[in-house]
């Protein structure tokens, strides 16, 4: 199992005041072994550090900046949304 940053579309509660019908929010998605999506937070993923620092991330700025990197991965990946309780990709 793994897991990833990934954007995701949910509806946006106050939308109709703003003329703006969704919310786009990097969520953590998680995987099983055959690449299909098991779960996902049911809240967006926060900027904070664990402040598990290792030889990859030294410092909180370096560990700051690994997850900064991770979640603009998720800007290459296409979009997804929940469907039938289930997340599906829009793009």
């Amino acid at each position: 199992m793994y897991w990833n940053h990934r954007i995701v579309r949910t509806p946006n509660p106050g939308g109709e005041a703003f003329d703006e019908p969704y919310m786009y929010q990097i969520h953590e998605v998680h995987y099983n072994q055959e690449d299909k999506i098991i779960g996902w937070t049911e809240e967006q993923s926060p900027m904070i550090t664990d402040a598990s620092l290792d030889e990859t991330s030294p410092t909180v700025n370096e560990a700051m900046k690994v997850h900064l990197e991770r979640m603009i991965r998720a800007s290459e990946k296409p979009i997804l949304e929940v469907r039938d309780n289930k997340l599906v990709e829009i793009d």
